[in-house]
């Protein structure tokens, strides 16, 4: 007979304190060396590319607006829908994916569901290609329904391969390659929409070019598929670090008291609640997801914001860089965050850049409307683009660092509920964001977006965070 099954995390539990949830897993394992897969790369590679590929899907019809609206005679109310059902889709479909990751296999088996879905959701975009101008105006309602459920599938595969960097990075990457893994997974998913700012104009001059260029995402969603079935390891054969040596032992210590490879739906969930009730894990999740999800509702208003001063090329250059600018500054910080000096002090680490990007969205926002204070309102474009690039670049730093902290916050618990926390309330808020009204977003969407970056380095600083049990490092900050 089954044991009733227990979650990995309970009420008592949230009580004690983390190193002695699990009596046997110490902040010390007795594995007798650690050696990293040469794999790791080929499994952070895929997971990275699909993250990137799941984003530029989404926002292909918002990268050629006017060219979309012809091509599916719809209005600029159904491209904002496409939109928000990115973020709507993944609050809804965040638990189930934890609930995979935490299944046999769990990573292998998230990454090739995302890999089938968002080539699903390709393929399904590129019904209007097949019909006849007769057939598409006849079956208008029908199409556009199509579109938006292949917007929602490729939404729904998001948290499978969003939520979940620092989890891959645990299980595949030694302590000091850690953070960068996460980092690189974490940022794939800005350069995807990034990218299809690019490809969307460079393809597309008509609509017309506009099957050129679904046929092309068809193509790039099928070269992961192929790759991932062919070959995507769950984890290493060797261990890479303490932490994953823990992470090993508490998934055999479960399935051999529970006689059971996987956890119930019910259990995942109520894992989730109780991982929402743990203060040090919430104050990182509302402050990571508060400032990416505001993030998200400025960079999106950003040229509405700039239309009033410089061109339509000019206002994307200044998106295209604040947004390279902090895929630089993830990768930069996620890997000397990896030092043994650096490592115990991620919460300092990242106060001290979310003030710094502080500082520059607050000269972004007093150079605009409704403020434009003197002297900054008449900088050279140079001088304002310089000002975006370097609010981008210490933003986008503390992204991957907020998943690191999330995940050392939960430890010894599961690391893909941490993820999925911290994401979840990113999406939550994104929608929230995207839920004021335009005028009023479009005009106050600069401050709105200063304030919140400072309150959440503010928010962090009660949080009290204990580094060693996952780094195998004896230090707490």
């Amino acid at each position: 007979v089954m044991a009733e099954a227990r979650p990995l995390l309970d009420e008592a539990s949230i009580q004690r304190p983390v190193a002695s949830r699990y009596a046997s897993s110490s902040s010390k394992t007795d594995w007798p060396f650690f050696e990293t897969s040469s794999w790791r790369w080929w499994t952070l590679f895929w997971y990275s590319y699909l993250s990137g590929l799941q984003s530029l899907i989404w926002i292909t019809w918002s990268s050629v607006p006017d060219t979309s609206k012809d091509y599916l005679n719809v209005t600029d109310s159904t491209l904002n829908l496409f939109l928000n059902e990115g973020p709507i889709a993944y609050v809804c479909c965040v638990v189930f994916a934890t609930w995979l990751l935490a299944s046999h296999n769990g990573l292998a088996r998230s990454v090739r569901s995302a890999a089938t879905m968002i080539f699903l959701a390709s393929v399904l975009r590129c019904l209007p290609i097949v019909l006849t101008a007769e057939q598409f105006h006849d079956n208008h309602t029908i199409v556009i329904t199509v579109v938006h459920i292949a917007q929602i599938i490729n939404a729904a595969a998001a948290p499978m391969i969003v939520a979940s960097p620092s989890y891959l990075s645990l299980l595949w990457f030694a302590d000091d390659e850690r953070n960068f893994a996460t980092a690189i997974a974490n940022v794939a998913n800005a350069l995807g929409r990034a990218i299809a700012f690019y490809l969307g104009p460079a393809v597309v001059s008509s609509q017309h070019d506009m099957p050129v260029l679904l046929l092309m995402e068809v193509g790039l969603a099928l070269l992961p598929l192929l790759a991932v079935f062919a070959y995507y390891p769950n984890e290493p054969s060797m261990v890479p670090s303490d932490a994953a040596a823990q992470e090993k032992r508490t998934r055999a210590e479960f399935h051999t008291s529970h006689r059971t490879v996987s956890a119930s739906f019910g259990q995942t969930l109520k894992e989730f609640g109780i991982a929402c009730q743990r203060p040090n894990l919430v104050a990182i999740a509302l402050a990571g997801g508060l400032q990416m999800g505001v993030y998200g509702a400025w960079s999106g208003v950003l040229p509405n914001v700039l239309s009033s001063r410089f061109s339509a090329k000019m206002a994307g250059a200044f998106g295209a860089v604040n947004t390279f600018a902090g895929i630089a500054g993830g990768l930069l910080f996620g890997r000397i965050t990896d030092t043994t000096f650096l490592a115990p002090r991620l919460k300092s680490v990242t106060v001290l850049l979310s003030l710094i990007a502080a500082v520059f969205f607050f000269l972004l926002a007093i150079s605009f409307d409704p403020y434009r204070w003197q002297p900054f309102s008449d900088w050279t474009v140079g001088a304002l683009l310089a000002m975006c690039g370097a609010a981008g670049f210490f933003r986008g730093s503390v992204d991957p660092l907020y998943f690191e902290m999330a995940a050392d916050a939960i430890h010894p618990g599961p690391a893909g509920v941490s993820g999925s926390v911290l994401t979840f309330l990113y999406h939550a808020l994104a929608v929230a964001s995207l839920s004021v009204p335009a005028g009023l977003l479009n005009t106050w969407s600069g401050t709105i977006m200063f304030a919140s970056i400072a309150l959440t380095g503010v928010m962090l600083l009660p949080v009290h965070m204990q580094y060693f049990a996952r780094r195998n490092l004896n230090i707490e900050n």
